[in-house]
């Protein structure tokens, strides 16, 4: 009498060993392919940051004379960062909130691992429909669908080659902008603080930059000559020129402020 009251016991005890790892193998799963997509859509919005980045720089300093406005900076990054929202509520807030399906997560698994025969994806549609099926049959397919779990790698069965794309993109990005501000005469940094600070006086960079200037400010009586003589580093030619005439009241004095005008 006591053996055969102790049979049932240990086989639900074995199902229910089964159904534990089972879970715990989809939960794995789950919760890898929940992490491969938040950082796929991380490196999918720094490639996109990066990239409008280094478009803005190439067109502020190479392609339209002046640079961009005002109004031009403040719409572009109005658009923006409209679309980096967008994209991060999407791809991030939304599904952060969501769980990945039990089905999904076991179909990705069946991927993996041939061996499996639809019977992991039967087992667990069987047990969230919770239709009447034998204690026998489900501990059958439990049993075969653990065994052949315990040889899969978990890992594998997440897709992160969108991810992996996405890396090599946003490498491949940083990598041009490395090569721009070792290769271009003119400096990267002005013409991002243009784009992502529109109402910043940083003017255009030139290929021209002014270190100092000999000997500076002065004040001269009125009629009298001054030469300045500037200091700069450059790949292009520069002539310099004497600039800003201001008034000293009361005196017969003015100041005089050294400018210059480039060619580039």
């Amino acid at each position: 009498m006591s053996t055969a009251a102790d049979q049932p016991t240990a086989e639900s005890r074995k199902y229910l060993d089964f159904d534990e790892f089972i879970r715990f193998q989809l939960e794995k799963t789950r919760g890898g392919i929940r992490t491969a997509d938040l950082l796929t859509a991380l490196v999918i919005a720094a490639v996109g940051v990066l990239g409008y980045l280094l478009l803005f720089v190439v067109l502020d300093q190479w392609v339209i004379p002046g640079g961009f406005s005002y109004i031009a900076r403040l719409l572009l990054l109005l658009v923006l960062l409209a679309t980096l929202g967008g994209w991060i509520i999407w791809k991030l807030v939304l599904p952060y909130r969501k769980r990945v399906g039990a089905l999904y997560a076991a179909k990705e698994l069946e991927s993996t691992q041939p061996e499996l025969r639809g019977n992991l994806l039967t087992l667990v549609d069987l047990q969230r429909a919770g239709r009447p099926v034998s204690p026998q049959i489900l501990n059958t397919m439990g049993k075969r669908a653990a065994r052949s779990l315990s040889h899969t790698d978990v890992d594998a069965a997440v897709d992160r080659s969108t991810l992996l794309r996405s890396s090599y993109a946003l490498l491949a990005v940083m990598a041009l902008m490395c090569l721009y501000i070792v290769f271009s005469p003119k400096k990267m940094s002005a013409s991002i603080w243009r784009a992502l600070l529109p109402a910043s006086e940083v003017v255009v960079a030139t290929r021209t930059r002014i270190e100092s200037v000999e000997p500076g400010d002065v004040q001269l009586l009125k009629g009298c000559s001054w030469k300045c003589r500037p200091t700069s580093r450059e790949t292009s030619p520069t002539r310099s020129a004497c600039s800003t005439v201001v008034p000293i009241k009361g005196t017969s004095m003015s100041r005089w402020s050294c400018g210059r005008s480039m060619i580039v």
